[in-house]
């Protein structure tokens, strides 16, 4: 597991290349949580992701759908869920054809 501070310390590593999954707040400073996946997308690196919020906003988790992530999770969340959710990340890239 690897922590970055923000979505632009994720850009600018390394770190990014060797992730199978990413788990992306919402509220990240400097750029959210749905900014730097779009941004990882159009650079070609995809990769499964689960999103988290303080916030329990469906207009969030229709968004965190609509971008492609894999789930969508209100802080604080269950170590369990999260362990599924990224259990579930990791299934879908493994996937042919995702």
């Amino acid at each position: 597991m690897v922590l970055v501070e923000s979505g632009r310390a994720c850009l600018d590593g390394t770190a990014i290349d060797r992730a199978a999954c990413l788990v992306l707040d919402v509220s990240m400073p400097g750029m959210d949580g749905f900014e730097l996946h779009r941004l990882l997308h159009s650079t070609g690196r995809s990769v499964p992701t689960v999103f988290i919020s303080a916030h329990d906003d469906e207009r969030y988790r229709q968004r965190a759908r609509s971008v492609g992530g894999v789930a969508f999770l209100n802080k604080p969340c269950e170590e369990n869920w999260l362990r599924d959710a990224i259990d579930d990340a990791l299934a879908s890239d493994a996937t042919p054809g995702s």
